[in-house]
């Protein structure tokens, strides 16, 4: 009976844990998403003046690389979201088996 009552304290951590991390990482996202448009437009910015001849291209690969660096801090935390999402549907007791039709 103890072990059972075990059993079932560590599945309700398990999914509370999942929930949380749900909404710190929907937090994070929104974060650098909006770090990533900034990138962005920062780089647009640096590409449309070097088009002018007010920088150089050094200046404008180096805000690109940032660009790129933030749009794959988008890209792993979706993938750190989507991951948890599975962990949160196996700790509810889901599973991937295919039902038949």
């Amino acid at each position: 009976m103890a072990a059972y009552g075990q059993s079932l304290l560590g599945a309700f951590e398990e999914v509370e844990t999942s929930l949380t991390n749900e909404a710190l990482f929907g937090e994070r996202e929104q974060y650098l998403r909006s770090a990533e448009e900034n990138s962005l437009k920062a780089y647009e910015m640096s590409k449309a003046q070097y088009d002018v001849g007010q920088t150089d291209l050094l200046s404008v690969l180096q805000i690109q690389a940032q660009w790129v660096g933030a749009r794959v801090g988008v890209v792993n935390i979706r993938n750190d979201r989507l991951a948890q999402r599975v962990d949160l549907h196996l700790a509810l007791g889901g599973s991937f088996e295919e039902t038949p039709e």
